[in-house]
């Protein structure tokens, strides 16, 4: 639908600015074709029937009431009296058709009565001139050929309106003997011939839908101007003329509302208790619940799907968890088992070391630096000999700690201790020992020899481990150190300085044998102190302890201080 908006034109005294403007553009508004409305509005579009306007809403409503009073005396007696009393159906001959007579029909008919009631005819036959029968035949006839006065005729002839409301029911069988009639009782009234029947119910569900599609679109010509109250016909004035057709007008259009509503509601009933449509929606809705069902589930199962596969990932992540904890786990155990069995292993080779009198050095680098195989092997390897001597355990930690895994392939039994001749040492010669001991520590390759060589040569090697041992096993009293000077005349040679590095130390370190220093470990330890000077830090006690032999650097750092100890309370 379009229209057109104008400005409206200024008054005749406006004397301000002028304005000029260009119509304003059409709009649309949207009609959706659907609906029983919409089917009205194309029966009228094509001609099928006419809109019946309801004239009362114009303004000459609003003095209807007072005209009401005013022309009341013009007023019907009774609308019944407007009713044709004659049935001319019946003397024309087609009282068997009544309604449902075609034009075709009644002007056969009407031919035919005219040769029986013309009034010639009459006086022919009897001698007498009767022209009430033939007027009657004329009248009849006239308001039957006229579409619209035979609707009126036809629309007052007696009607049985009831229709039933289900109630009357008890089997399905029922429906068909109880509405079937009343169907084609109100088929009447249609205006397109009716071509479908209630059936039964054996009917095709399509037939069905059909058959209700035809009647809730049904269009009735039932025509209740008979009971107009008011005849146009007989108004005074041309006002109270139009005056009257309102009135008719307006209550026609009541009574054809109320006959639409009548046979809508009709319709609707015969619709809900007709026991195929029953069993069409029963199939419908089994239909939906079963595609409602179907899509469930589907939904359902994806959402197992989904969750199967998510909980296949949560398990596999749990699984990897749980894996890498016991993988931890099993780390964590085989590591806490290594230290115990490392330091088990440590033990053992310690006490070797200890018992045949291997350098600490050796035995500490063996014991921080070789892995637990190594170790393994190693304590497996001295502890497998019974008879093992102290040449082959410093032979074999000697080469362990050189990366040589070399394992004498039999037990060397020990030989007879040679009885040698006890060898004089003088002061120069112990003193080139002390050097050489400390210039070739433990570990060293072929280290007696070098050491026999450094003192000249003139002691064995026997003669050199005997005295070593015998400066390292002989005891000396306490106050040898400080009272018998002329004996012992080094700790006098000791400068009165205190090592800071001792301090920094503490004395901290593997505690050795507690044993009493000799005069050999105290000329080593001299030489030692000033072979390695305090500049050296905490490496210095390493040094110097493993410059002394037998005496570890805890003895090495309490010795130094009881030296201190002692010049200061010389002086």
């Amino acid at each position: 639908m379009e229209g057109l908006a104008f400005l409206p034109s200024p008054p005749a005294d406006y004397s301000g600015p002028q304005v000029l403007s260009l119509p304003a553009q059409p709009w649309e508004i949207p009609v959706a074709p659907v609906g029983r409305a919409y089917e009205d509005y194309l029966r009228v579009v094509h001609g099928l029937e006419t809109l019946e306007l309801d004239s009362c809403a114009s303004g000459a409503d609003q003095a209807e009431d007072g005209d009401a009073e005013k022309y009341e005396g013009h007023r019907k007696k009774n609308a019944l009296d407007t009713l044709f009393t004659e049935n001319y159906y019946d003397l024309l001959g087609l009282g068997h058709l009544k309604w449902k007579a075609t034009q075709d029909d009644l002007k056969k008919a009407y031919r035919q009565a005219v040769l029986v009631h013309h009034p010639d005819k009459q006086a022919q036959a009897t001698n007498t001139s009767d022209d009430e029968v033939f007027k009657t035949l004329q009248k009849g006839y006239e308001i039957l050929s006229n579409p619209k006065t035979r609707k009126a005729y036809d629309s007052q002839e007696p009607f049985d309106d009831s229709v039933p409301d289900g109630s009357e029911l008890k089997t399905d069988a029922d429906f068909y003997t109880v509405f079937a009639p009343v169907f084609e009782r109100n088929a009447k009234w249609s205006v397109d011939k009716v071509t479908v029947t209630l059936g039964d119910e054996n009917t095709n569900i399509n037939q069905v839908n059909k058959f209700y599609n035809f009647w809730y679109s049904m269009k009735s010509w039932r025509d209740f101007s008979y009971l107009d109250e008011y005849d146009p016909e007989e108004a005074e004035s041309r006002e109270e003329k139009r005056w009257m057709e309102r009135r008719n007008a307006k209550e026609r259009l009541k009574r054809e509302g109320e006959e639409k509503l009548r046979l809508r509601n009709f319709v609707d009933v015969a619709y809900k208790f007709d026991p195929r449509i029953r069993k069409m929606k029963e199939a419908e809705q089994k239909e939906r619940d079963e595609i409602k069902q179907r899509r469930l589930d589907i939904i359902n199962q994806k959402k197992a799907e989904e969750e199967r596969i998510k909980k296949e990932a949560q398990d596999k992540i749990d699984a990897e968890n749980q894996k890498l904890k016991d993988t931890r786990e099993a780390e964590k155990n085989d590591r806490a088992r290594n230290i115990r069995l490392k330091k088990k292993k440590r033990q053992i080779i310690r006490q070797f070391g200890k018992k045949f009198e291997v350098s600490e050095s050796i035995v500490d680098y063996i014991c921080e630096n070789l892995e637990l195989e190594v170790l393994t092997e190693l304590a497996s390897a001295l502890n497998s000999n019974p008879d093992i001597t102290q040449e082959v355990v410093h032979e074999v930690m000697s080469n362990y700690s050189k990366g040589k895994r070399e394992v004498p392939t039999s037990p060397v039994k020990p030989k007879a201790v040679e009885v040698e001749e006890e060898a004089v040492w003088t002061q120069e010669e112990i003193v080139l020992l002390t050097k050489a001991v400390v210039k070739f520590p433990g570990g060293t390759t072929e280290r007696w020899e070098k050491i026999s060589q450094f003192i000249g040569g003139k002691k064995t090697v026997k003669q050199i481990i005997a005295r070593v041992r015998a400066s390292q096993h002989v005891a000396a009293a306490p106050a040898s150190v400080a009272k018998p000077a002329a004996t012992t005349a080094a700790p006098a040679k000791v400068a009165p300085v205190v090592d800071t590095s001792v301090d920094a130390d503490d004395g901290h370190g593997d505690a050795g044998d507690g044993g009493e220093w000799t005069a050999d470990e105290q000329k080593l330890l001299e030489v030692a102190l000033k072979a390695y000077p305090a500049s050296l830090g905490k490496d210095r006690w390493t040094k110097i302890s493993e410059a002394v032999p037998g005496r570890t650097r805890r003895d090495c750092v309490e010795r130094y201080k009881y030296l201190v100890s002692v010049i200061q309370q010389n002086k």
